[in-house]
Order: C-alpha cells, then structure tokens, then sequence
C-alpha cells in the first residue's frame, strides 16, 4: 500500500473511532434494514456499532438481497487471509432506500463501498457529470459490481476510466456476441425484448438492440411491462404479457439484465415454456433457477470473486479506482437448459454441443 494510502485509511479510521457515540445515538432515528451474518472470520457489523479496528471495513450495498455475487465476493477474502468487516445493507428493490444508506456510510467512513447491480450506483456516486456532493458518496472508494453498462448508465465516462473514486465488474456479455450466439442456435429474423421500465439500464439495452437491428438483420419488438397506479412494474401482468409476447411469434424473447424480471424469473420463464417460446438471457440465473432455454452469461460466483479482487487492488496494493478498468470477465459461459430444450422441441444444433454447458435440473 502507497504511504497516501496508508495515511487515509489511518485517517479514515480515526474518524471513525471519533463519530463512534454520534452513530450510537444516530442509530434509533435511522432507519436500517437487518443484517445477515456471513459464515467464517468475516463478520457483519449491527447497526450504529463502530467498525474500528485492524480489519478492513467495507459497506455492501445488496439490491435483492443475498446473492451469489456477494458470497463470491466475500469468499474471496477468506480466501486470500484479508481480514475484513462487512456492514451489509439490503434496498430490498427500493431506490428511496439509498440515501439513508449514503447517509450512513458518510457516518461510518469504512474503506470502501460495494454496490449491486445497475440501479443502486448512480444513487450512490451519482452520474459522473453530475455528481453532488452533498448527496453521493465522493471521497470513499467505490466498486460497483454487476452494471450492464457502465459507460450507457453514466457512471463511467469511459470504460478505461472513471477518472473518479470509482471502479467495477459489468456481468453482461457484449450484445453482438449475444445476437451471435442466437443466430447459432437458430435463425434469427424477429427479436423480442421483454424489459422492465422503472430501472435505467433494461431500456438501454432495448436501444443498443434496436442499433444493431440492422446490422444483425432482424426485426426488433420492444415490450414493456405494464405499471400499476403506484408506477412499479406490475408481477401480476408478466403471464398475460408473455402470452402477448408469444402471439408475434418471435424466433426468440430476450430477458436481459433487468433486477425485476431477475426476481420474477420463475413467472416469465415457465409462460414462455408454457407458450412454446424459446428464452435467450444475459444471467445465469435465469438459467440455474428458472426456465430460459439458452443463454451467453458470467457465472455471478466469479463476478463476485472479480469485484474482490478489484477491492483488493485497491485496500491493500493502494491503487485508486480511477486506475483500475471497468472490466467484464474474459470469458464467458454458453448455457443452455435440456429440461426447457425438451419441453419446447427446440434443440441446439449438433455444433452447439462441443462448447455448450448443459444444464439439467
């Protein structure tokens, strides 16, 4: 770690130890959501407690609670003999929940940041052309792990850089190697895209679509779900929606990087076996617990690991997130689940069979 490093963490730390009775007070009147106790040397820290002391202390914001990422991602740490806290938040799905989490980081000044997903960074950092001061956190570093697009999202001007306290892991395979792995499935002449409006990043994945409709040669229908009187995505509507969906008789219906249609997974992906359709998804875990036929997708396991070793670069080698890429994995997996491939008479061709991992239960 570089002697600046060194200082800042120290300075950061006795911060800490001088708010410790501010934060115990602070803590009845701020509302927190309960934290989960990982397994091993790693432990969460209860609300208003002070996490000083000789461990790194990091701040992990989840967006739909626990998930593989995450125990990637703190696995990675037992794995290495890094000794860290972890302060472990859940927004349960819910933006208006971020900013008593920001507040509270800006209270407990732990040594870096951990958010899920593409709806959680732009409210914890803010877009980096517009970024408050007042309202994200700016001095603390951040890694934002699992973002489709950081650079469309804008929470990255470029890929290379964020010439800002920021750094990060995006799980989505490029598209054209997306729309490629389609066309060798099968033909590709009418695309369906199923997408979640009230988060940022599904919509722009529908756009980079629609760009690269031409080019691909196939025809593009964009199908929102339906909001109820509250302006969230309504659950109850997906079924009639994939029924819809079915009537256009698309060649294949992408899911892709969108945390609503995640959670619902189960709902949209048995319509579509039900209805004959064949599913092409950007996550794993559509394939792992749910009914997608196919899909080109990063293990969330390794995404974890990923971002923790990026976190690693910068707690322990001291080098700052602006110099540290965003990144996706080198590899990717091509997944395909027989137990849907059975059900909807679709099967890979024979070429498939070499590089596909096949997933039967």
């Amino acid at each position: 770690m570089t002697s600046l490093s060194k200082a800042r963490t120290q300075r950061r730390r006795a911060l800490r130890r001088t708010i410790t009775r501010c934060v115990a007070l602070l803590a009845a009147a701020v509302w927190l959501l309960p934290v989960d106790a990982p397994a091993g040397e790693n432990k969460s820290v209860p609300a208003g407690q002070d996490p000083s002391g000789d461990p790194y202390v990091i701040y992990m914001i989840q967006w739909r609670g626990p998930t593989e990422t995450d125990r990637g991602f703190k696995n990675y740490f037992d794995q290495e003999g890094i000794p860290v806290k972890f302060v472990v938040r859940n927004t349960d799905r819910k933006p208006e929940n971020i900013p008593q989490f920001v507040k509270e980081i800006k209270l407990l000044q732990p040594d870096l940041v951990y958010t899920w997903g593409g709806a959680a960074p732009p409210l914890v950092v803010g877009r980096f052309d517009a970024v408050s001061p007042a309202k994200h956190i700016v001095n603390i570093p951040v890694v934002t792990c699992m973002v489709a697009d950081p650079v469309e999202l804008g929470v990255v001007p470029e890929w290379q850089s964020s010439g800002r306290n920021v750094t990060g892991t995006s799980h989505v395979a490029p598209l054209d190697v997306q729309l490629r792995a389609m066309q060798a499935y099968g033909p590709l002449r009418h695309l369906a895209v199923i997408y979640n409006t009230t988060e940022p990043g599904p919509g722009v994945v529908v756009e980079k679509f629609r760009e690269l409709s031409s080019q691909f040669g196939f025809r593009l229908s964009a199908w929102p779900v339906p909001l109820g009187p509250d302006g969230k995505s309504r659950v109850d509507s997906l079924p009639d929606l994939v029924s819809e969906v079915a009537k256009s008789k698309p060649d294949f219906v992408y899911l892709g990087p969108d945390s609503f249609l995640g959670a619902n997974r189960r709902i949209v992906t048995e319509a579509a076996a039900k209805a004959g359709v064949p599913t092409f998804v950007s996550s794993e875990v559509y394939l792992k617990s749910a009914e997608a036929l196919a899909g080109v997708v990063s293990r969330y396991y390794n995404m974890g690991q990923f971002c923790a070793y990026k976190a690693e670069q910068i707690l322990v080698q001291g080098i700052s997130p602006e110099a540290i890429p965003f990144e996706t994995l080198k590899r990717f997996s091509y997944m395909v689940r027989a137990e849907t491939a059975r059900k909807i008479d679709y099967y890979p061709p024979i070429q498939l069979l070499n590089i596909a991992e096949f997933i039967e239960n």
